[in-house]
């Protein structure tokens, strides 16, 4: 513990009272480049400290978005339900041999599937798959 101590209350203490903080932005122009370079690891690490707590709160705040599963599909109705015709099916297939449907929610082409769900997967280790009806 005293490690600790010694390094907060000495080193940082120093390290601080060191630093060449211009008490205007009229004195930032008369900086040597010494004294800039010296405040470099202190601004990034104050910029660093900034994104890291925005990124967490703005996160907290929009959980609930986080963990939709569908992010843009259709996000003016209360509830969604994509009725197809067994006819409409037939023909997509007489057509193309088979039909796929997405089952990710990330297809561009919802509720036909794109193909996006494979790179879902790489990124998330996910194993999700389309719904296929084929002859």
């Amino acid at each position: 513990m005293e490690l600790f101590s010694n390094f907060f209350n000495e080193k940082v203490a120093n390290y601080f009272s060191g630093l060449p903080l211009p008490r205007s932005f009229g004195e930032i122009t008369s900086l040597s480049l010494k004294d800039f370079l010296r405040l470099v690891p202190f601004f990034t690490s104050l910029g660093l400290v900034g994104y890291v707590s925005y990124k967490e709160v703005n996160d907290y705040l929009n959980r609930k978005q986080l963990a939709w599963v569908n992010k843009d599909y259709c996000k003016s109705k209360n509830k969604i339900a994509d009725i197809i015709s067994r006819q409409e099916v037939n023909e997509a297939i007489e057509k193309n041999g088979k039909v796929v449907y997405c089952r990710c929610w990330k297809s561009k082409t919802f509720p036909y599937c794109d193909g996006t769900h494979a790179k879902h997967n790489a990124e998330t280790g996910d194993n999700v798959g389309p719904l296929v009806f084929k002859e």
